[in-house]
């Protein structure tokens, strides 16, 4: 258990991600909550600013990912491709204006998703030269992505099923 969870932190800290993280005291807790992240019983929420704001106050979109693991970079288009994968985000604008503040649920959760979909819809994450708008970034001063891990709410099985029904939360500092 403390080598996998040394190698997820690790992994963690090189994408430079931020928020809340959940951690398992034992074995079980860790094989229980891989099983509630893989058939999507946790529900997931991301705190972020982009920019710009969305026409719809909130909305769940539909799309569809395809990954390219040589360059590190995934690609989102409104239909199916070769090798795609649909993916769901929903969001709702917590503050508006010339860059918004959403809340977003990871329904799906794939790599870059949160990233690339709201790129895709022309909000791009503010900090996020990858998929975002990197001379903007550098007029706003913004060198980290602006996307924390904000909440997460239970429904487990097994060892974690003392969680169902209870959400844990943390603030971002923008």
């Amino acid at each position: 258990f403390v080598n996998r969870f040394s190698a997820n932190l690790n992994r963690w800290n090189k994408q430079d991600k931020r928020g809340l993280l959940l951690f398992a005291k034992d074995d079980e807790a860790f094989e229980s909550a891989m099983q509630a992240f893989t058939e999507r019983t946790f529900q997931k929420f991301y705190t972020c600013r982009v920019k710009g704001c969305p026409a719809k106050r909130k909305a769940v979109m539909h799309a569809y990912l395809r990954k390219d693991a040589q360059i590190s970079r995934v690609s989102v288009t409104d239909y199916p491709a070769r090798g795609s994968m649909e993916i769901v985000t929903g969001y709702h604008v917590i503050q508006g204006g010339e860059n918004a503040l959403l809340e977003v649920e990871l329904i799906t959760g794939r790599t870059h998703q949160i990233r690339a979909h709201l790129a895709h819809i022309g909000h791009p994450i503010l900090g996020d030269d990858k998929y975002g708008d990197r001379m903007l970034n550098r007029q706003l001063g913004v060198k980290r992505q602006q996307l924390w891990a904000t909440r997460l709410a239970f429904e487990a099985e097994g060892a974690l099923s003392y969680l169902n029904g209870r959400s844990f939360s943390v603030k971002c500092p923008f």
